[in-house]
């Protein structure tokens, strides 16, 4: 029973490890794809940037105006990149945390265990011991009642034999 526990509670511990590591994958593939939209994005405004400075436009005023614009949106997609980077970082070094904390339980319970199937080892090779001690013994023991028993009915003949001779005589 101690063993199935112990054995349930690794399997559990080996579950969570794949889910963590699974999460942490599946973030990075995340983390990857939106790096790349936000770059492309990035991309996009920068081009409209270069674009709109390429065009004329009717007066200086209105170009500055848009150009400002867009200098603002790339500085909040900048932004919005750098604050969805942090938040992955600390996502990413949270689940290694846990990786790292699932790990170190695991080795526990691995010693435990390696211990406890020792422990069972030393006592079956001692219940082992004892089972053959028990055997001989008991072997010796009906040896010794088989002697015996032998010597009862070879007494128990010599006497009817002298028995009978004093009756005939």
């Amino acid at each position: 029973g101690e063993l199935r526990a112990e054995k349930e509670e690794r399997m559990e511990m080996e579950r969570r490890w794949r889910e963590c590591a699974e999460t942490l994958e599946r973030k990075q593939l995340e983390d990857e794809e939106q790096y790349s939209q936000l770059a492309a994005r990035e991309e996009q405004l920068e081009q409209n940037l270069t674009t709109l400075r390429k065009e004329k436009f009717a007066s200086q005023l209105e170009a500055e105006s848009i150009i400002s614009e867009k200098e603002r949106e790339l500085a909040d997609a900048k932004n919005e990149y750098l604050t969805k980077e942090e938040k992955l970082r600390e996502q990413i070094s949270r689940l290694q945390n846990e990786i790292d904390t699932y790990s170190s339980g695991y080795e526990e319970v691995k010693r435990h265990h390696d211990t406890v199937v020792v422990g069972l080892k030393e006592e079956l090779t001692k219940a082992r011991r004892i089972r053959d001690e028990n055997h001989s013994s008991l072997k010796r023991d009906m040896e010794e009642m088989k002697r015996d028993h032998e010597e009862n009915i070879s007494f128990y003949k010599e006497e009817v034999e002298n028995l009978r001779s004093q009756l005939r005589v």
